[in-house]
């Protein structure tokens, strides 16, 4: 566990049958929860590695009113836990696997702290990295206007997200499980989606520099519909293409 803002955190690690080699921090999206994407920690454990995760805020098992957390205390999450790893695995690299929200805050991260985690931190990777607007769920002018206001007055009402979360190839008796479990979130907070409104403007503006001291593995598939794989894809480009000069 963690304190991040008075609230301590549900978290939870999955160790290799030996010695650990590395310690691999998953960073989960939005809505969901630390063994929502547990099928690929078995492919962690039996590489060597030791695997951490965490319920954000309002996520999971955590507490706080659901889907409240915001980008930073994400980030403030992921600064701990890598001080608890290298409290418990003192020599041991560092990996970060952030999705979707998880994958911005693990490039906020990155940009805004490389001289906090350079020396424990080996790589970053970003699947599929919420840096772009949903196709699906576009607000307009009237009704940003509306979270805005609604972010004075009930910055944790949750409001249903209103798109298909899953895509037609995943297996329906998985998004059917996911979508019924008590530990998943069908909707966003005015609080969090305006926090991440703004990470996102601070990630595009800001994406030249992101520091060599810390590899990043970049991962976009074409038939995402939570985020927009052009411009996301179109983020990653323009980065290799400066750091190719």
């Amino acid at each position: 566990s963690v304190n991040v803002n008075g609230y301590d955190l549900f978290g939870q690690f999955w160790k290799p049958e030996g010695t650990p080699k590395y310690v691999y921090i998953f960073v989960h999206g939005l809505g969901g929860f630390i063994t929502l994407n547990r099928d690929f920690y078995p492919l962690i454990t039996n590489d060597g590695g030791i695997v951490y995760a965490c319920d954000h805020i309002g996520c999971g098992k955590s507490p706080g009113a659901r889907t409240s957390c915001t980008v930073d205390e994400i980030v403030e999450e992921t600064i701990k836990i890598i001080s608890l790893c290298k409290e418990k695995h003192p020599n041991l690299p560092i990996v970060i696997h952030g999705h979707s929200m998880g994958g911005l805050a693990s490039i906020i991260l990155g940009l805004t702290k490389s001289d906090e985690i350079k020396d424990d931190v080996k790589c970053i990777i970003a699947e599929a990295p919420w840096l772009s607007k949903c196709p699906q769920r576009n607000p307009g002018f009237i009704e940003h206007a509306g979270i805005r206001a609604l972010s004075w007055i009930l910055p944790t009402f949750l409001v249903p997200l209103g798109f298909q979360l899953f895509t037609p190839d995943v297996d329906q008796r998985f998004a059917d499980l996911v979508q019924n479990s008590p530990l998943f979130s069908t909707g966003i907070t005015p609080r969090l989606f305006l926090n991440v409104e703004e990470k996102q403007k601070f990630a595009i503006e800001n994406k030249l520099n992101w520091p060599s001291s810390i590899p990043l593995l970049y991962q976009q598939g074409t038939g995402d519909n939570m985020v927009d794989p052009a411009s996301n894809t179109e983020w990653i480009n323009e980065l290799i293409e400066e750091k190719e000069k």
